[in-house]
C-alpha cells in the first residue's frame, strides 16, 4: 500500500525482512502472493539472500519515522496474510518492532489500524465472492 513511498535502499531492506517473515514458519500461498505483490509495488526483484538476513542491520536502513512505520504496518499485514498470526511470527515481528524502537502506544495504534484494514479487506472479498457483506470475527 505504502511501499512505493520508501527510498530504494529501504525497499531492498524491506524485501529482505519480508522474505524472512514469510520463510520463518514456512511459506504460505497467501503470504507468498502478498510478498510478490509488495515486490511489484516497489518495482524491485527478489532480494539477494546469499547471506543470512540480520534484522538489526536491515532495520537500520529505515532512517525516518515514516519509513519505519510503513515497514512495520506492511510487515504486520504480511504476517496476517494467511489469516493467522502464529507465535513464531509474533516473535519475529516483536524483534523487528523492537529494532525499530517503537513504544507500546505506537504499536497499539498500528495493530488497531492493521486489524481494521484486514477486516475491511476480508469483508470486501466476501462481497465480491458471495455478494454479501459480512463481519469476520
Amino acid at each position: 500500500m505504502y511501499l512505493d513511498l520508501l527510498e530504494d535502499f529501504e525497499k531492498i531492506a524491506f524485501s529482505r525482512l519480508a522474505f524472512k517473515m514469510i520463510a520463518f514458519t514456512g511459506i504460505d500461498e497467501h503470504e507468498e502472493k502478498l510478498y510478490y505483490a509488495a515486490l511489484a509495488e516497489m518495482g524491485i526483484g527478489e532480494p539477494d539472500l546469499d547471506e543470512e538476513v540480520d534484522i538489526h542491520v536491515e532495520c537500520e536502513a529505515f532512517r525516518s519515522e515514516d519509513s519505519r512505520r510503513i515497514a512495520m504496518v506492511e510487515l504486520m499485514l504480511l504476517a496476517l496474510a494467511d489469516g493467522d498470526l502464529g507465535e513464531d511470527e509474533q516473535s519475529l515481528l516483536d524483534e523487528i518492532i523492537g529494532a525499530f524502537g517503537f513504544d507500546s502506544a505506537t504499536l497499539e495504534q498500528a495493530w488497531t489500524w492493521v486489524y481494521g484494514w484486514y477486516q475491511t479487506f476480508r469483508t470486501g472479498k466476501d462481497f465480491i465472492k458471495f455478494g454479501v457483506l459480512t463481519a469476520h470475527a
